[in-house]
């Protein structure tokens, strides 16, 4: 595991599962350089793989009201 990505794990709860937008503030912060995939259902993100052995469960995140771009 490479330091960047402990350092990501670092800044995210220990559960394996994250909010989707604290993912991507962390991303950020860590300045992450590397693979992801982000699994979608039904328009909402549910997984996120950030190379083996790394995927969590996404349980909220995108918010979607007045001023967003989902409108």
């Amino acid at each position: 595991m490479t330091p960047q990505l402990k350092a990501l794990l670092d800044r995210l709860p220990d559960d394996q599962s994250v909010d989707f937008d604290r993912l991507r503030l962390a991303l950020k912060a860590v300045r992450y350089t590397g693979p992801s995939v982000i699994h979608w259902f039904n328009g909402e993100p549910r997984q996120v793989d950030l190379g083996p052995p790394v995927k969590l469960s996404i349980v909220g995140g995108l918010d979607t009201g007045k001023g967003s771009r989902a409108e």
